[in-house]
């Protein structure tokens, strides 16, 4: 019997800096708990908690960790990761968290669902900042019998419209992430036009950077989905990405908040800012042992002399 599966399949509740440090979206970084209750409260049944990740910064929560946590009505969850327990909503229906990665490439962002193996990172000739494009996709195509791969529709898309439709054609890509609901209704208008032109699915996610953001777009897929635990899981994200590459779901559009939006870009503007203090602490740093280096040598040369 087939039932709806309402997803949010792209969710930052929090993001990296190089360091490795989380610089969260909101005063604290929502719990499992928390994203449950959000989660019952819009009526999902499929959220994708999303890494950010590139060459520089690896988001280690979510980098040695690949699957599912099935939450079911009435019982404890354990999340694997944080080590957190939390009770659900016994009215709510299935739910699972999903694991996802957004992998920065020199041809644009490349969000990876459903992977149940380590993806090999390489940074890439061009930008050393940045993922090389065809060395992640090969891994990423490694890393599970049917990951779910979108790239990002936005202004990063690097690659030409004969590329996107040659990687969808030969399966090496699920569709476009056409809709974001960080980006304008305009320009998420467009790049859905710009998916259905190439006959590319045209996925639609949230793209939230907060609580609130949770399920403000996302996607719906009737699905008739079999076994229990692990095959349950494997048998559900199976028939996902047969759904969205055949264009068989119905979505919902909405956009972040500006308050959601202006908190991000607050927040990434401290991020960038104490990223460049600690460039320019570890640069003084280097000129004064550079300078400590250079007087040990002159020392040396006048005490021969």
């Amino acid at each position: 019997m087939k039932s709806k599966y309402r997803a949010d399949l792209h969710f930052h509740p929090s993001f990296m800096d190089p360091q490795g440090l989380p610089m969260k979206t909101e005063k604290t970084a929502p719990s499992l708990r928390a994203v449950v209750e959000k989660a019952y409260e819009k009526g999902l049944n499929i959220v994708t908690i999303t890494s950010c990740d590139n060459a520089v910064a690896v988001d280690p929560r979510w980098d040695a960790y690949r699957g599912d946590t099935l939450i079911v009505p009435g019982f404890k969850v354990a999340y694997k990761g944080k080590n957190e327990i939390g009770y659900v909503d016994p009215d709510g229906g299935e739910l699972h968290i999903v694991h996802g990665r957004e992998l920065k490439t020199d041809k644009g962002d490349m969000n990876v669902l459903f992977s149940q193996r380590k993806i090999p990172l390489k940074a890439s000739s061009s930008d050393p900042e940045l993922l090389d494009f065809d060395y992640t996709l090969q891994g990423t195509l490694d890393s599970g019998d049917k990951p779910l791969i979108l790239m990002s529709a936005g202004q990063n898309l690097g690659l030409k419209r004969k590329e996107i439709i040659d990687l969808y054609d030969d399966c090496k890509i699920d569709g476009l992430e056409a809709w974001d609901g960080m980006d304008s209704e305009r320009n998420n208008e467009d790049n859905i036009v710009y998916a259905k032109g190439m006959g590319v699915p045209a996925a639609v996610v949230s793209d939230g950077h907060d609580l609130a953001s949770l399920g403000v777009a996302g996607m719906s897929f009737n699905l008739d989905v079999e076994g229990r635990g692990k095959a349950r899981f494997l048998d559900m994200s199976d028939k996902l990405v047969d759904k969205l590459r055949e264009g068989d779901f119905n979505a919902w559009f909405g956009v972040c908040s500006p308050t959601s939006k202006a908190l991000y870009k607050v927040r990434f503007f401290e991020h960038v800012t104490r990223q460049r203090i600690d460039e320019g602490r570890e640069g003084v740093k280097r000129l004064k042992e550079a300078g400590k280096e250079f007087k040990k040598k002159l020392d040396g040369l006048f005490s021969r002399s």
